[in-house]
């Protein structure tokens, strides 16, 4: 992994991923990018989230005061982040700008993991291969331990789980795979699940443990809380736009204590 850029808005949330993207970063030892991509509307929101470095300034520098403040009960040291500057990022796509910073991750905070994807993230989505983080303003900082790729194991990609296994590599932590059938499929049979799921995992030779949940319930709000809260998984992967993220922000189906699940959604291009 070269880079994380992270997407700011000027956002309580944003503040928070940023903190949040500084624990990524000093974990996997990669520089973190910040891009503005709003101004601040009124001057109380310029308090909550200033600039990580300033505006005229090309060279590294520390996070703000407001922001430092916020990382302080992360269990790593706050790591330098840089902001991109005016002539880096006017007139580009983020297409451009991912290629020509080697991202290779984006961050942007929300509200939470129900929320519908902005126009913003949806755009990154639809026009890079990058996958984006969603960190919500309640997740937790702490090094990632479990990691989750929800998915139906019929149309489970292998570019998923090999991106969820590097991380998994360098953070010591588990993954596994959470087979959640999709609407209007039959559940498969045992054998034949457990063989889809032996090729998706592979025989790799890097000391990562695969593990595999084959999980009965259908309504994917319901499953998402077992995850993280019975399970205490810290973070949820799944492609974009496919089934089980339509069912996880339909905002038609509301599922008793399951408003605020405090992970990040890591989000793949599909």
């Amino acid at each position: 992994m070269k880079n994380i850029l992270l997407l700011n808005d000027f956002s309580p949330e944003a503040a928070h991923a940023l903190a949040y993207g500084q624990l990524l970063a000093a974990h996997l030892q990669v520089n973190l990018l910040v891009w503005d991509i709003d101004e601040p509307k009124k001057a109380t929101t310029a308090k909550v989230l200033v600039h990580v470095a300033a505006k005229n300034s090309t060279t590294h520098h520390p996070t703000s005061a407001a922001t430092s403040k916020s990382v302080q009960h992360s269990p790593v040291p706050a790591t330098n982040a840089k902001t991109l500057q005016l002539m880096e990022t006017v007139n580009k796509t983020v297409h451009e700008i991912v290629l020509e910073q080697n991202v290779q991750l984006i961050i942007k905070g929300t509200k939470s993991i129900f929320s519908e994807v902005d126009e913003f993230a949806s755009r990154v989505l639809c026009t890079t291969y990058c996958p984006v983080l969603l960190v919500p303003k309640d997740a937790a900082f702490r090094p990632l331990k479990r990691m989750v790729y929800m998915a139906d194991l019929r149309y489970c990609r292998y570019q998923i789980s090999s991106y969820l296994r590097s991380m998994a590599h360098v953070f010591k932590s588990s993954y596994s795979i959470a087979h959640i059938s999709a609407s209007g499929l039959p559940e498969p049979e045992e054998n034949y699940a457990i063989s889809l799921f032996q090729n998706i995992a592979g025989r790799r030779n890097d000391g990562i443990k695969i593990t595999f949940n084959h999980i009965k319930e259908r309504n994917v709000k319901k499953a998402a809380d077992v995850l993280i809260n019975t399970m205490h998984n810290d973070l949820i992967a799944m492609a974009y736009r496919r089934f089980h993220f339509k069912s996880l922000t339909d905002q038609q189906v509301q599922v008793a204590g399951t408003d605020a699940l405090p992970v990040p959604l890591l989000l793949f291009p599909s």
